[in-house]
């Protein structure tokens, strides 16, 4: 599954042998769909704290994109004018993809601060409780988790 190097390089979890990643797969960056790649641009700016790399379109101004980045970490922001292409039955057409996760050494401090900044954040854990996790969803409905990190095993 495309996720599990994702998760090992976000949650700067320890390198895998190359018996459980023969590839040397590590995670580069996740692509999302959106209805306005500008307004989502600004979003994961102010939000989240991404820089803008790139930003460009094809096709005649059809397909727009925008490439934003974290440390060791990137998102792709697409935008499609006109019909979507088709997708298989099973497949979910919104949001863009189902679930990423983000660690934080403060999950709490982080859910107010996003909260204050007018992001649309919910809480995973009851009301009154520190947080540990919470949904945030970024201008098109995508959602993100922020959580907190894990501890480091040590040898």
């Amino acid at each position: 599954m495309l996720l599990i190097p994702l998760l090992f390089d976000v949650l700067n979890l320890p390198a895998q042998s190359p018996a459980e990643n023969p590839l040397g797969l590590k995670a580069h960056h996740i692509t999302a769909g959106v209805a306005d790649v500008d307004r989502a641009v600004k979003w994961y700016k102010e939000m989240l704290g991404f820089k803008l790399v790139e930003r460009g379109s094809r096709q005649d101004g059809a397909f727009q994109f925008a490439e934003m980045t974290i440390p060791g970490f990137g998102v792709a922001l697409v935008q499609v004018q006109g019909p979507a292409p088709s997708a298989p039955a099973s497949a979910a057409s919104q949001p863009s993809w189902r679930h990423i996760v983000f660690s934080v050494a403060d999950p709490d401090r982080t859910f107010r601060l996003l909260k204050e900044l007018g992001a649309k954040v919910s809480r995973r854990t009851p009301e009154g409780a520190p947080v540990t996790s919470f949904l945030v969803f970024d201008v098109d409905g995508n959602e993100i988790e922020i959580l907190g990190d894990e501890p480091t095993p040590t040898k």
